[in-house]
């Protein structure tokens, strides 16, 4: 059964939840073959100066972004209050809203994301 989510001005390109394994980076990839976008979430806590809560974004390639979040201890989670734009797809705006959760001090984290398509 194909599905499809979408409002007034958005598609949703695709939402989940997903628990990091063993620390490793995440890859989520969407699009077509010739203008596919690659989002690479990291977590880091280690040789970090800053003890608040954060994200360094890095674009990698001109269709790679890498963001790394930055000691995310928060067991009410930390993540975006509205979504924010990361690039283009067919030249229509992708948007990226997310949540994370602490699994009590470990290493791995509850990852929430949402990645959505203007119309137009």
């Amino acid at each position: 059964m194909d599905v499809k989510i979408d409002s007034k001005s958005v598609e949703v390109i695709t939402s989940g939840t997903i628990i990091a394994f063993r620390a490793e980076p995440i890859k989520i990839s969407f699009g077509p073959p010739t203008d596919r976008l690659n989002i690479i979430i990291a977590f880091t806590s280690e040789g970090i100066q800053v003890t608040k809560p954060g994200v360094r974004s890095e674009i990698l390639d001109p269709h790679t972004l890498q963001l790394t979040f930055i000691n995310i201890k928060a067991e009410m989670g930390y993540g975006t209050q509205k979504p924010f734009s990361i690039g283009t797809i067919e030249g229509k705006q992708v948007y990226m809203h997310y949540r994370i959760y602490d699994l009590g001090g470990a290493s791995d984290k509850i990852f929430h994301y949402s990645f959505y398509r203007s119309k137009e």
